[in-house]
């Protein structure tokens, strides 16, 4: 909560360049991006990451 700062409570968690949410396509293109950075071989999706951090947790 302490990081939220003043934002009201609908702002979006992750906000675009353009100060808005994040569309569908840009959260893939971002993981894709960090995918490839990262040197991992498997195709990897955002749910992938969800499962992945309920699985770590």
């Amino acid at each position: 909560m302490a990081l939220r700062d003043d934002a009201p409570l609908d702002a979006p968690v992750f906000s675009s360049r353009k100060k808005g949410h994040l569309c569908e396509s840009a959260v893939w293109r971002v993981v894709k991006t960090a995918t490839k950075r990262a040197g991992i071989p498997k195709e990897v999706s955002c749910h992938w990451f969800r499962h992945a951090h309920a699985s770590h947790a």
